[in-house]
């Protein structure tokens, strides 16, 4: 398993989807730890990945311009509704789940679109990218309701709260951004590291961060209409990662959080409790594969395969005599 990108729970985080750069989408039983299927058809690195309401379909979007919709189900019939994507082309597309026809697109960033989301009443669309802009659209009309300004770098996570009236935002500027958006303005800000990933808790009173500097921050944030520019307290700060948190999410009940990062993990943990409980990772498609002697592979094509889990006894061995040698110096 390549670096985690994305990772979204279904119902109670029964089950749990990531994606990587290895063009694979990892479906766990998050109780177990048990690796349950792995679905494959792209071929480039996944970005995006998410379960449809009803958890029967899985959706998975990257950089080989393709969205793949996956039956996760036993007897499932795929499921309907409608599916969002966005782009470097500066766009975003609304899809029909069940017939595969794209039914919109819509226009109005200036760059490429880096993150969405649907609200969880399903009227509202929020989106944002290399623009410094947060646009929020109608998803019945496709129309611009507000264009949100104040990021002043790329914006690579959004999140409604789950009442739909309020938005989070955060990226590299190393902010992150709660909006009223029915006055359409800013509530206040959150000073954070470089932010990947933002997630609200389902009872709404708390906010998760995932940084670059490998952790995950959990903000208490209540009440969050609460217009007195009051400060805002970090609770904790979840650590374990030994790279960038590229993406957290809650279980729908609350119980749960789990988080993905480029050191090719997905960890779960107790909310209440703050403490890990799972730390999944999965073989990759190249785990154990043995290229010694093979002619033909230079040493950086090597490098990159032993990343994916290859084994080369004649690296091995002179990377052994490298630490021998430094040890005895």
């Amino acid at each position: 398993m390549a670096a985690a990108r994305s990772l979204r729970t279904s119902g109670k985080l029964a089950t749990l989807a990531a994606v990587s750069g290895d063009q694979t989408v990892y479906l766990w039983h998050s109780a177990s730890g048990q690796l349950l299927e792995t679905l494959q058809s792209h071929s480039n690195h996944i970005y995006s990945v998410d379960f449809s309401p009803d958890g029967e379909t899985v959706a998975s979007g990257g950089a080989d311009e393709h969205v793949y919709l996956w039956d996760v189900r036993a007897g499932g019939r795929g499921g309907g509704g409608l599916l969002v994507s966005a782009s470097c082309d500066q766009t975003l597309r609304v899809w029909d789940v069940r017939t595969g026809q794209m039914l919109r697109i819509l226009h109005g960033h200036t760059d490429h679109v880096r993150s969405c989301a649907v609200s969880p009443d399903g009227h509202l669309l929020a989106s944002g990218g290399l623009d410094r802009t947060v646009r929020l659209w109608d998803m019945d009309s496709g129309r611009v309701l507000h264009t949100l300004g104040g990021h002043t770098n790329s914006i690579k996570a959004l999140a409604f709260s789950p009442n739909s009236r309020f938005l989070a935002s955060g990226g590299h500027d190393q902010m992150v951004r709660v909006w009223d958006l029915q006055r359409g303005d800013a509530l206040y800000t959150l000073s954070s590291q470089t932010i990947f990933s933002v997630a609200f808790h389902p009872g709404g009173s708390l906010l998760a961060v995932g940084t670059a500097n490998h952790a995950v921050q959990l903000w208490d944030i209540a009440p969050a209409n609460q217009r007195v520019p009051a400060e805002r307290k970090l609770l904790n700060t979840l650590r374990g990662h030994t790279d960038l948190v590229e993406c957290v999410r809650f279980s729908a009940d609350g119980h749960w959080l789990a988080r993905c990062g480029a050191d090719e993990t997905v960890r779960l943990w107790d909310v209440a409790t703050v403490t890990c409980l799972q730390s999944l990772r999965a073989d990759g498609p190249y785990t154990g594969m043995d290229i010694t002697g093979v002619a033909g592979i230079s040493v950086a094509q090597k490098t990159a395969l032993k990343s994916l889990g290859v084994v080369d006894a004649a690296i091995a061995e002179q990377q052994g005599k490298g630490v021998a040698e430094g040890q005895q110096r």
